[in-house]
């Protein structure tokens, strides 16, 4: 699996403004980046969990780890990612 990098842009004023409260503007952002992406699998694993249990066309076991069931739910065709719900809500 690829490595993605993400830029970020600050001005020099929210550096200052962010430099008062915390030491290291990257290990910041990194720690939140990373609390966010736990968060989302967790939310992800219980949605899917429930979903499939409940499909009663899926026969076959619930993987177990992240990679494995991420690509069962993304080869399924009622999975929709964020920005495919938000035009069906327009």
């Amino acid at each position: 699996m690829a490595e993605k990098t993400v830029t970020i842009s600050i001005s020099d004023i929210d550096e200052k403004c962010l430099l008062h409260y915390i030491i290291d503007i990257d290990a910041n952002a990194q720690w939140l980046l990373q609390n966010k992406i736990k968060n989302c699998w967790t939310k992800f694993r219980t949605e899917w969990a429930n979903k499939l249990t409940n499909d009663s066309d899926f026969t076959d076991d619930i993987p177990m780890t992240k990679p494995e069931l991420i690509k069962l739910v993304l080869a399924r065709s009622d999975y929709k990612d964020m920005e495919e719900k938000n035009k069906l809500e327009f």
